[in-house]
């Protein structure tokens, strides 16, 4: 039964990285996501009762997600603009996520669980690749060269598309290094290839400076552990960038700027459409900071609009940064509690990495990947409106959960 809960769990991974039912409108009234997610919880507890293992495993993670998933419901009945407290998109992500989250930590009590949960995630990401290039293929472009995001919520614009999608260039090269075949090998090269390329040819700039991070963070284990995928990578991102749309190309040749009036808010020289885009996401931001300042503990989860004063109109706009998200939401406590998330994968993913780099190379691999993820995440968070989703607080329970079983496996 421990493991049909587990199965399910996984399913549940999946539906929520794919979404099936918006490709197959026949199953939006299903509630297919929360019929597995229920049956996920059902069977956890049967599990737990009959071999007389405690519910919930209370790890960093766990706490994690509880203080999360108690301040977002605050956020939401009790916040100070929550004219309208219905279920809205916002709390029904940040509470499908810290179920996840919980249920991981719960049911991923083995090293070999916790690898299987990142397979899951590539077997999902794969759909996202397919999807854009297949979207590359049929010119299926939006705002001119740009290419649009797949048929998914979490990845429907372009640049929400380029950020996660370069959030698991890290897990297929962790894939890469765990098998021994060549032939697979060859695979994920060929999908971090695939990702890169759908990443830029969003046009996405967020994108494009995750992936500056991400190489800058991977050059030291490239240059002392993989000398071939490097030199392999150099000849791609030739190839890689020799294919790019010369609009795309333009949009980047515009992020110098852009960071100027992302930071400054230079409304001046805005000449362009992407111009201006970056001087109104510096207003939604210093207003939204501005609020924040007004009302430490936040606002609610999905405010009404109506609610704000003028000196910070932009400010009911999202803004697109995560940590000021979580802000607006749930106050200072929201913005160190998302600090601390991400500073925690990063730092114990980094002593995984050192501390089993000689007696467990694949965990110490593990670690290496929950590390980088965790820099991408901080690197791309800064541009995205949407803290606490789905692949962060994996990212947050996967790590935590590894800790503990290896402890207990030791």
């Amino acid at each position: 039964m421990s493991r049909w809960a587990f199965r399910f769990l996984l399913w549940f991974i999946v539906i929520l990285f794919v979404q099936p039912q918006n490709r197959f409108y026949f199953l939006h009234p299903l509630h297919i996501a929360d019929i597995v997610a229920i049956g996920a919880v059902l069977l956890h507890l049967a599990s737990a009762m009959q071999e007389g293992r405690p519910i919930m495993r209370w790890g960093a993670g766990t706490k994690f997600v509880v203080v999360i998933l108690s301040m977002g419901l605050v956020a939401q009945y009790a916040g100070l603009y929550m004219t309208d407290t219905s279920w809205n998109q916002s709390v029904d992500v940040l509470v499908k996520a810290c179920v996840i989250g919980i249920l991981i930590e719960a049911m991923a009590d083995t090293v070999a669980r916790v690898w299987a949960v990142q397979a899951t995630l590539l077997l999902s990401v794969l759909w996202w690749v397919k999807g854009g290039l297949r979207l590359s293929a049929a010119g299926a472009t939006y705002s001119g060269d740009r290419l649009m995001g797949a048929a998914v919520s979490l990845i429907e614009n372009p640049n929400a598309f380029a950020y996660f999608m370069s959030a698991y260039v890290p897990l297929f090269f962790f894939f890469y290094r765990q098998t021994p075949s060549k032939k697979w090998k060859w695979v994920y090269l060929a999908l971090i290839v695939a990702s890169v390329y759908i990443t830029l040819e969003t046009g996405s700039r967020t994108g494009f400076l995750t992936l500056v991070g991400l190489v800058i963070v991977s050059v030291p284990t490239l240059a002392k552990q993989e000398r071939k995928v490097a030199l392999i990578g150099v000849v791609a991102m030739y190839l890689v960038i020799g294919a790019i749309s010369e609009g795309n190309i333009e949009r980047f040749r515009t992020i110098k700027f852009s960071i100027t009036s992302f930071l400054m808010g230079d409304e001046k020289k805005a000449e362009t459409p992407d111009e201006e885009s970056a001087v109104e996401r510096y207003y939604r931001n210093k207003h939204t900071w501005n609020l924040i300042k007004t009302h430490p503990l936040g606002v609610g989860m999905n405010p009404d609009p109506t609610m704000y004063p003028e000196e910070v109109f932009f400010a009911k706009g999202q803004a697109h940064c995560e940590i000021l998200m979580a802000g607006r939401a749930m106050g200072f406590p929201g913005m160190i509690i998302y600090i601390a998330c991400l500073a925690y994968s990063f730092i114990v993913g980094r002593k995984i990495e050192i501390k089993y780099r000689l007696a467990f190379p694949d965990v110490a691999n593990m670690g290496w990947l929950f590390k980088v993820q965790a820099l991408v995440f901080a690197i791309g968070g800064a541009f995205s409106p949407t803290p606490f989703n789905y692949p962060e607080i994996i990212l947050l329970c996967s790590c935590s959960t590894l800790v503990l079983n290896l402890k207990e496996q030791h």
